[in-house]
């Protein structure tokens, strides 16, 4: 069985956030301590709209029936004890999602609160920046699990309607599946992001943004088109082009520059259109399912990719987790490259060439060797720089 452990590590006004050890509850408790962190946030609801004028959560119902909860903290609300706490027996944090049409305003608010208590959960205060980080001095009942708990308010568009969009859905959680496998919600769509690069990447150099001469940031010879993130999937570079509309090169290459105006209408958000762009495939049931998990998109990989990009992946995928995410737990890197490998048992030796092209073959586990394989592909960069 594969475990995960996370744990959210705010410290504000005195008082840390602590994990939450579900293992100290029944499975009557556990059931209780969900309805009452569900109660917690309705009288927060309900204040917030007291003094600021607006609702963080517009609809109860989605509230209630856990559709604003995402990440882990979804799979937590949507299942019963003997389900969740065996694969992940600690929670970090909880994780909400709001509109982000108000966040100045709730900064404003959010103070007036300090001290006060909603569902017998004592509000400490909140640590702002992209997410709010909000902590909450639990009720004696729930002292065993946690003293300090962390509720994070994670900021997307929702509209007048107030629903979280299928996207944001999609983006910011994962399926049952990669819990069972002790894999993080973020992995699936950072895997997205990563497949995207491969897909569309093409020989090119990146130009200035004002002038036609290279740029100063790291160059690869490759450019990808697309780039997926939290607001969709969008182009992100443009080819240079003279002033008759011909294509400009360096040294052989064609030459792009970063799209500066962009809007959120920029991004395709429909995973219908996303799908087919990265699998040229139907978006039928089945395929919707496994494009929902780390593991399923794994599976999809190996279905319509071909070996020669199945190959790019297998050596781009883990210098990309690293990349992107330079604190990320050795443990749960790990993990995803074991499923990685599961499925790709071809790519578990994968070698890498290092800047003394010695051959550096896999002798410690996953994270030890390919972290030493970012650090030579930055001094290779760094080689070519100088």
């Amino acid at each position: 069985m594969k475990i995960i452990s996370e744990g959210g590590n705010v410290k504000l006004n005195g008082y840390s956030a602590q994990k939450m050890n579900l293992t100290k509850l029944s499975k009557t408790e556990y059931e209780n301590f969900k309805s009452d962190l569900i109660k917690l946030l309705i009288e927060f609801n309900d204040a917030v709209k007291l003094r600021g004028g607006f609702y963080l959560f517009k609809n109860l119902n989605t509230l209630k029936n856990g559709g604003y909860f995402s990440g882990s903290s979804e799979q937590f609300i949507s299942h019963t004890s003997e389900e969740f706490v065996p694969y992940k027996p600690t929670m970090g944090d909880i994780d909400v999602q709001v509109n982000n049409t108000e966040k100045n305003e709730l900064k404003k608010v959010l103070s007036g609160l300090e001290g006060k208590s909603f569902n017998g959960f004592k509000y400490v205060g909140t640590n702002f920046g992209s997410d709010y980080n909000n902590l909450f001095l639990t009720p004696s009942k729930y002292k065993d699990v946690s003293n300090c708990i962390q509720i994070d308010f994670e900021f997307i568009s929702m509209g007048e309607s107030g629903e979280v969009s299928t996207f944001d859905k999609f983006n910011k959680s994962s399926m049952y599946i990669d819990l069972k496998n002790g894999l993080k919600g973020l992995f699936k769509s950072n895997f997205v992001s990563c497949l995207f690069s491969i897909k569309y990447e093409k020989p090119g150099v990146i130009f200035q943004d004002k002038k036609d001469e290279i740029s100063k940031a790291k160059q690869t010879g490759f450019v990808s088109q697309f780039t997926y993130g939290n607001k969709g999937l969008r182009q992100k570079y443009s080819p240079v082009t003279d002033k008759n509309g011909a294509a400009i090169e360096y040294n052989g290459k064609p030459a792009y520059r970063v799209i500066k105006d962009i809007t959120d209408d920029s991004s395709e958000r429909n995973l219908d259109k996303i799908f087919d762009k990265l699998f040229d495939a139907k978006y039928d049931k089945k395929n919707a399912e496994l494009f929902s998990s780390y593991i399923g998109l794994l599976k999809l990989v190996k279905k319509y990719w071909d070996k020669s990009a199945q190959k790019k992946l297998a050596e781009k995928w883990p210098t990309f987790m690293i990349a992107h995410k330079p604190d990320i737990d050795p443990d749960a890197f790990n993990k995803a490259m074991d499923a990685f490998h599961k499925e790709f048992p071809e790519y578990e030796e994968f070698k890498y060439e290092d800047v003394s092209n010695k051959n550096v073959s896999e002798k410690k586990d996953p994270f030890t060797f390919y972290k030493y394989v970012n650090e030579c592909k930055d001094k290779y960069n760094k080689l070519l720089k100088d």
